[in-house]
């Protein structure tokens, strides 16, 4: 079990993921963003307090969940 992933953030999207520097990003560290099958909305999982926050709809994610060139690449 992962505990902290320190200054660090992940992006996942189905089969696809990646992980960044957080404050070279802008986004929360610490932190596991993903997207789930036909939403379009981006999910923040906070491994500090377990918690899952749900954030306002992202317009180019794709409908099919396999896009994720809406991360700040």
């Amino acid at each position: 079990q992962v505990k902290s992933i320190g200054e660090r953030t992940i992006f996942l999207a189905n089969e696809k993921g990646m992980s960044c520097i957080a404050r070279e990003r802008g986004v929360k560290q610490n932190s596991i963003y993903f997207t789930k099958y036909r939403d379009r909305f981006l999910y923040v999982f906070d491994l500090e307090d377990c918690g899952i926050s749900k954030s306002l709809p992202c317009p180019i994610v794709s409908y099919n969940g396999i896009n994720i060139d809406w991360v700040m690449l």
